[in-house]
Protein backbone atom coordinates (compact mmCIF):
# COMPACT_ATOMS: atom_id res chain seq x y z
CA UNK A 1 0.00 0.00 0.00
CA UNK A 2 2.39 2.61 0.63
CA UNK A 3 4.40 2.01 -2.41
CA UNK A 4 0.82 2.72 -3.93
CA UNK A 5 0.99 5.91 -2.13
CA UNK A 6 4.70 6.98 -3.39
CA UNK A 7 3.36 6.20 -7.00
CA UNK A 8 0.71 8.37 -6.52
CA UNK A 9 2.52 11.63 -5.34
CA UNK A 10 5.48 10.82 -7.68
CA UNK A 11 2.76 10.63 -10.59
CA UNK A 12 0.77 14.01 -9.34
CA UNK A 13 4.54 15.48 -9.00
CA UNK A 14 5.66 14.66 -12.39
CA UNK A 15 1.83 15.71 -13.89
CA UNK A 16 2.25 19.30 -12.34
CA UNK A 17 5.44 19.97 -13.66
CA UNK A 18 4.22 19.32 -16.90
CA UNK A 19 2.82 21.90 -18.89
CA UNK A 20 1.57 23.42 -22.48
CA UNK A 21 1.99 26.96 -21.21
CA UNK A 22 5.72 26.48 -20.65
CA UNK A 23 7.22 30.61 -20.19
CA UNK A 24 10.13 29.64 -22.30
CA UNK A 25 8.72 27.98 -25.55
CA UNK A 26 8.49 30.98 -27.99
CA UNK A 27 5.53 30.69 -30.30
CA UNK A 28 6.47 30.45 -33.89
CA UNK A 29 5.16 33.46 -36.19
CA UNK A 30 4.64 35.72 -32.84
CA UNK A 31 7.24 38.50 -32.98
CA UNK A 32 7.31 40.98 -29.92
CA UNK A 33 3.98 39.84 -29.06
CA UNK A 34 1.93 40.14 -32.45
CA UNK A 35 0.79 37.58 -34.54
CA UNK A 36 1.57 37.49 -38.73
CA UNK A 37 -2.62 37.93 -38.52
CA UNK A 38 -2.33 40.61 -36.19
CA UNK A 39 0.55 42.14 -38.12
CA UNK A 40 -1.63 41.97 -41.34
CA UNK A 41 -4.57 43.48 -40.10
CA UNK A 42 -2.99 46.57 -38.64
CA UNK A 43 -0.75 47.29 -41.20
CA UNK A 44 -2.27 45.57 -45.03
CA UNK A 45 -6.42 45.34 -44.07
CA UNK A 46 -8.00 43.17 -46.04
CA UNK A 47 -4.79 40.96 -47.27
CA UNK A 48 -5.41 36.98 -46.92
CA UNK A 49 -2.55 34.47 -46.93
CA UNK A 50 -2.51 31.83 -49.49
CA UNK A 51 -2.75 27.67 -48.73
CA UNK A 52 0.50 27.97 -47.16
CA UNK A 53 0.29 30.96 -44.69
CA UNK A 54 2.33 33.17 -47.22
CA UNK A 55 1.13 37.09 -48.04
CA UNK A 56 1.86 38.21 -50.88
CA UNK A 57 1.19 41.89 -51.27
CA UNK A 58 1.52 43.13 -54.35
CA UNK A 59 2.88 47.08 -53.97
CA UNK A 60 3.26 47.71 -58.08
CA UNK A 61 2.01 45.29 -60.74
CA UNK A 62 4.35 44.16 -63.34
CA UNK A 63 3.65 44.00 -66.91
CA UNK A 64 5.82 41.49 -68.15
CA UNK A 65 6.37 37.49 -68.23
CA UNK A 66 5.48 35.24 -65.04
CA UNK A 67 8.25 34.04 -63.30
CA UNK A 68 7.96 30.30 -63.02
CA UNK A 69 10.03 27.18 -62.12
CA UNK A 70 13.20 27.04 -63.65
CA UNK A 71 13.42 30.86 -64.56
CA UNK A 72 16.43 32.43 -63.19
CA UNK A 73 15.27 35.90 -61.34
CA UNK A 74 16.99 38.99 -60.53
CA UNK A 75 15.93 40.72 -57.59
CA UNK A 76 16.50 43.79 -55.58
CA UNK A 77 15.04 43.16 -51.80
CA UNK A 78 14.82 44.49 -48.12
CA UNK A 79 14.48 41.90 -45.36
CA UNK A 80 13.17 43.21 -41.59
CA UNK A 81 11.20 41.45 -38.60
CA UNK A 82 7.88 42.88 -38.07
CA UNK A 83 9.15 45.33 -35.60
CA UNK A 84 11.18 47.20 -38.34
CA UNK A 85 14.36 45.54 -37.97
CA UNK A 86 16.33 45.34 -40.95
CA UNK A 87 18.30 42.07 -40.97
CA UNK A 88 19.14 42.14 -44.96
CA UNK A 89 19.28 44.15 -48.25
CA UNK A 90 20.56 44.19 -51.54
CA UNK A 91 20.10 48.03 -51.58
CA UNK A 92 23.00 48.34 -48.70
CA UNK A 93 25.37 50.86 -49.38
CA UNK A 94 26.92 53.70 -48.10
CA UNK A 95 25.31 57.17 -48.80
CA UNK A 96 26.03 59.13 -51.22
CA UNK A 97 28.47 62.47 -50.60
CA UNK A 98 26.89 65.84 -51.70
CA UNK A 99 30.03 66.27 -54.10
CA UNK A 100 29.71 62.77 -55.42
CA UNK A 101 28.67 62.45 -58.59
CA UNK A 102 28.37 58.73 -59.05
CA UNK A 103 25.63 56.31 -57.67
CA UNK A 104 27.01 53.77 -55.49
CA UNK A 105 26.87 49.92 -56.92
CA UNK A 106 23.25 48.33 -56.10
CA UNK A 107 23.52 44.57 -55.29
CA UNK A 108 21.49 42.35 -57.59
CA UNK A 109 20.50 39.49 -56.34
CA UNK A 110 20.13 36.33 -58.75
CA UNK A 111 18.47 32.94 -57.98
CA UNK A 112 16.58 29.46 -60.12
CA UNK A 113 12.98 29.73 -59.38
CA UNK A 114 11.69 26.35 -57.42
CA UNK A 115 15.62 24.69 -57.14
CA UNK A 116 15.64 25.80 -53.37
CA UNK A 117 18.19 28.13 -53.89
CA UNK A 118 16.20 30.66 -51.36
CA UNK A 119 13.85 30.27 -48.52
CA UNK A 120 11.14 28.51 -49.43
CA UNK A 121 8.83 31.33 -49.42
CA UNK A 122 10.93 33.31 -52.14
CA UNK A 123 10.10 30.11 -53.97
CA UNK A 124 6.64 30.10 -53.39
CA UNK A 125 5.94 34.32 -53.42
CA UNK A 126 7.58 34.67 -57.00
CA UNK A 127 6.37 31.94 -58.67
CA UNK A 128 3.55 33.55 -61.09
CA UNK A 129 4.72 36.91 -60.17
CA UNK A 130 5.19 39.33 -63.57
CA UNK A 131 8.32 41.02 -64.34
CA UNK A 132 8.65 44.32 -62.86
CA UNK A 133 6.46 43.38 -59.93
CA UNK A 134 6.97 45.11 -56.40
CA UNK A 135 5.93 43.44 -53.51
CA UNK A 136 5.76 42.40 -50.00
CA UNK A 137 6.20 38.82 -49.14
CA UNK A 138 5.11 38.30 -45.04
CA UNK A 139 6.38 34.77 -44.69
CA UNK A 140 5.66 32.49 -41.55
CA UNK A 141 9.05 31.03 -40.00
CA UNK A 142 8.46 27.41 -41.61
CA UNK A 143 8.67 28.75 -44.95
CA UNK A 144 11.53 31.12 -43.75
CA UNK A 145 14.36 29.88 -41.47
CA UNK A 146 11.83 28.04 -38.81
CA UNK A 147 12.99 27.67 -35.17
CA UNK A 148 16.81 28.27 -36.06
CA UNK A 149 18.64 31.17 -35.51
CA UNK A 150 20.52 33.24 -38.23
CA UNK A 151 22.70 35.59 -37.69
CA UNK A 152 20.13 38.54 -36.37
CA UNK A 153 17.35 36.48 -37.26
CA UNK A 154 15.77 34.82 -34.17
CA UNK A 155 14.68 31.64 -34.49
CA UNK A 156 10.95 31.27 -34.84
CA UNK A 157 10.72 34.83 -36.12
CA UNK A 158 8.31 35.84 -39.49
CA UNK A 159 9.75 37.71 -42.08
CA UNK A 160 8.74 40.80 -44.53
CA UNK A 161 10.29 41.12 -47.56
CA UNK A 162 10.28 43.90 -49.54
CA UNK A 163 10.43 42.39 -53.16
CA UNK A 164 11.08 43.91 -57.05
CA UNK A 165 11.42 40.88 -60.12
CA UNK A 166 13.87 43.40 -61.68
CA UNK A 167 14.42 40.51 -64.70
CA UNK A 168 13.58 36.60 -65.34
CA UNK A 169 15.09 34.58 -68.03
Amino acid sequence: MKLFFKFLILGVILASCSSDDDDNDIEPNVWDGITITEFVAENYPGEEPDENGLYVIVTREGSGDKAEEGDQLSVFYSGELLDGTVFDSSHKRPEKDEDEEEEKEVNIFKFTLGKGEVIEGWDIGFDGLNYGTKAIFIIPAELGYGDTPRGSIPGGAPLLFEVELLNLR
